[in-house]
């Protein structure tokens, strides 16, 4: 021991760097400016808001293909002076304020100083520019690092202004990259409705957007007309339908004003997802929940069908306030806003809205929202349900001119009892695996007749005779119990005892065994969602590929083995789950053609929703006349939509679907009641709870698990895995 440490202390120790030591400058670049920059909308984002801090009256936007060739932002701003060129790129290098007491009473969109510094550090950017009094404009192109590569005279087609392009951006982050161009559409999604956002608020600003195909087709998506009012605006991106929904809101205090337009109190004038809510601070583009929230609360305590149909309304509201009143800088995006008092403005919105709802005329005692809400109420419990959904319809209703009347009474539902489910006869032969002993007495096996049988109360779980457990490659350990064919066998099985024979054979296991167990999970929770994340952590799709089958339980689960783990399938889910995927990819639709193509007057962004994913929209059933060369808003109209057994599926499906596609783009997706109609048929057509399978039948469901794309749930929501 003792030659052993004087060995030891003999070797020649390596001198330790220093704990803590500064980063260098590229490495700093690269870890913050992908905390300003998120993606393609936010970059585009940034130039759009130097663009209106320069006092820009025009802003066009050229994006090619998707942004994956770049984006090129043109405004007619003052122009850069030739003195300003080499802080344009360098990191908190702004002119909007000189100290952080400005914070405070900043009113102009950008002034932290990171947008182009951060661009530059992910992209390849150069910058044409122009002021009043140059002679000419000036191209600079800058590096990595915010450096000036080369300045060179330019061409320029106005007397002021700035051209900005973007070009292979996240080109230094490769993983950010790859996911860039992987959802490449989505990304382009986002970009449109950025734009949107301030296309809508700055009304005195022309806002031209357009896109550049592989092909070199250039198409206009968005233009609006700068004419300084927000209707107009509107009206330019979602076109004149889209304000009969709506009604103007203007309200003063001495604290706030609160200008723009919201739904009418109509089921008809709301959406299905909060898409079209947008909230503005002082011209500013901001995301509030609360604020969203609070609106929708106003909606739905003046007209209960919003809240049972699970509908938002629209609105687009612009909130003056004193900026000393709010912090705005508190993500680099800024739209994350701390008021000083969040409860005031709260209060002030519902107040103004609450107050514009209950004095604009509408049909409140409709014929089509009463039989609506008794269609939600069919079924429930007449007592506990039917008279609080009356109570809920008529709140806010106080308020309103005598010349309006609330909603009568509703009817009470009937309710009908179902009949008890008949048992399942069951054969003789009843092969069971057979089960470790634990420290409990083993279960017993018993005969009895059909008849006595049947006389068990259905409330006791047992294994009857018709459970089976059909051996595929089975164990040595399977056993098999039969009886004479004029008897039938019972295990005398409660579910208790099932779970104190499992939790014994466990308290055996060693920790070295334990650990080797890979599949851990908790299956306590009766969300679908949960379920899904829960199982997709511990098995893969791949893995039913390598489950085999030991056999049948119950004759409605199938019992599979992956190594040393034991699987719990549902054979009726399973099966029915597959049937409605398979019913998703390969159904067409009849469809019934239009004499004459309906207009739909979608905004610019879902119309590159319907002109992207045209053949998704045909498996639907719907078909479109496309005019690529018609203003935004007008290019596409409704020429053929799908009927079934004298169900139509019309605009407001199409709408639905192009919610669907901009969350889910490029995804074969259904519209909720063609959903509906599937589950309905991929049930009916499943393999049914009680059936014997053969090893064949069993396996082909283990594997169809794997082809899936969710196999985790059936349509309706029940796991197939435990």
């Amino acid at each position: 021991n003792t030659r052993m440490e004087s060995s030891f202390h003999d070797e020649p120790k390596e001198k330790e760097a220093p704990v803590i030591q500064r980063i260098d400058r590229e490495s700093v670049l690269n870890i913050c400016s992908s905390q300003v920059v998120l993606d393609l909308a936010t970059a585009v984002k940034e130039l759009i808001e130097n663009a209106l801090d320069a006092g820009a009256t025009v802003i066009d936007i050229k994006v090619k293909e998707n942004g994956l060739g770049g984006v090129d932002v043109q405004d007619n701003g003052s122009g850069i002076e030739s003195e300003d060129y080499a802080n344009l790129t360098q990191r908190y290098a702004t002119s909007k304020i000189r100290g952080f007491e400005d914070v405070e009473k900043v009113l102009s969109f950008g002034f932290r100083g990171e947008a182009l510094s951060s661009i530059c550090a992910l992209s390849s950017l150069s910058v044409i520019t122009k002021t009043q009094q140059q002679s000419h404009a000036t191209e600079i192109v800058f590096d990595h690092m915010g450096g000036i590569v080369s300045t060179a005279p330019a061409a320029f087609s106005s007397d002021k202004g700035t051209v900005i392009s973007i070009r292979d951006l996240f080109k230094h982050l490769p993983v950010r990259q790859k996911e860039f161009v992987k959802n490449i559409r989505r990304e382009y999604t986002k970009l449109v409705d950025s734009i949107t956002n301030y296309a809508i608020i700055c009304s005195s600003v022309q806002f031209l957007l357009s896109h550049q195909d592989k092909k070199g087709i250039r198409t206009k998506v968005l233009s609006t007309t700068g004419s300084g009012h927000m209707k107009d605006s509107l009206t330019s991106v979602f076109g004149s339908r889209f304000l009969q929904s709506l009604v103007q809101l203007d309200n003063s205090s001495d604290a706030f004003e609160i200008h723009g337009y919201v739904s009418r109190l109509d089921p008809k004038c709301c959406k299905s997802n909060s898409s079209q809510q947008w909230i503005f601070l002082n011209g500013r583009p901001i995301d509030s929940s609360r604020l969203c929230k609070a609106i929708n609360d106003v909606y739905r305590s003046l007209n209960a069908t919003l809240s049972k149909n699970s509908l938002y309304p629209m609105f687009v509201l612009d909130i003056r306030m004193d900026p000393s009143k709010y912090d705005v800088n508190v993500t680099p995006d800024k739209k994350l806003v701390l008021f000083h008092n969040e409860n005031s403005v709260i209060t002030a919105l519902q107040e103004a809205i609450s107050g514009l709802l209950t004095e604009t005329p509408f049909m409140v005692a409709s014929e089509s929202a009463l039989n609506l809400e008794s269609e939600l109420l069919e079924g429930q419990d007449a007592t506990a349900e039917a008279a609080p959904a009356v109570r809920q319809t008529t709140i806010g209703f106080s308020a309103l001119p005598s010349r309006f009347t609330a909603p009568s009474p509703l009817p009470e539902p009937r309710l009908e009892q179902s009949p008890p489910r008949p048992l399942i006869e069951a054969p003789a032969a009843v092969p069971l695996p057979e089960i470790p002993k634990p420290s409990t007495e083993s279960p017993k096996i018993s005969s009895t007749t059909k008849n006595q049988r049947q006389s068990i109360p259905p409330a006791s779980p047992r294994v009857s005779s018709n459970t089976s457990v059909q051996s595929s490659n089975a164990p040595a350990s399977v056993a098999s119990v039969s009886t004479s064919s004029n008897s039938a066998s019972l295990l005398n099985w409660t579910t208790e005892s099932i779970k104190s024979a499992v939790s014994g054979m466990f308290q055996q296991e060693t920790s070295e065994e334990a650990s080797s167990r890979r599949f851990r999970t908790r299956m306590i929770s009766s969300s679908a969602a949960e379920i899904e994340v829960e199982l997709s952590r511990q098995v893969s799709k791949s893995d039913f590929a390598s489950m085999n089958v030991i056999g049948q339980f119950n004759a409605g689960f199938i019992v599979t083995r992956l190594g040393d783990n034991i699987f719990i399938l549902d054979q009726h889910a399973c099966d029915e789950k597959y049937n409605f995927e398979e019913l998703q990819k390969t159904t067409r639709f009849k469809q019934q053609p239009l004499i004459q193509p309906r207009p739909l007057e979608l905004s610019a962004a879902d119309e590159m929703v319907v002109m992207d994913n045209l053949d998704i929209f045909r498996a639907n059933g719907f078909e479109f006349k496309i005019d690529p060369d018609a203003p935004p808003t007008q290019r596409v109209a409704l020429s053929a939509y799908y009927f079934s057994k004298g169900t139509e599926f019309g605009t407001e499906d199409v709408l639905e679907l192009v919610s669907l596609l901009r969350e889910r783009p490029g995804e074969m997706v259904r519209i909720p009641r063609v959903t509906g109609m599937f589950a309905s048929r991929a049930c009916r057509s499943a393999v049914m709870f009680g059936k014997i399978l053969n090893p064949m039948e069993m396996k082909n469901i283990v594997e169809h698990m794997g082809q899936m794309q969710n196999p985790w749930n059936c349509p309706h929501g029940r796991p197939t895995l435990r």
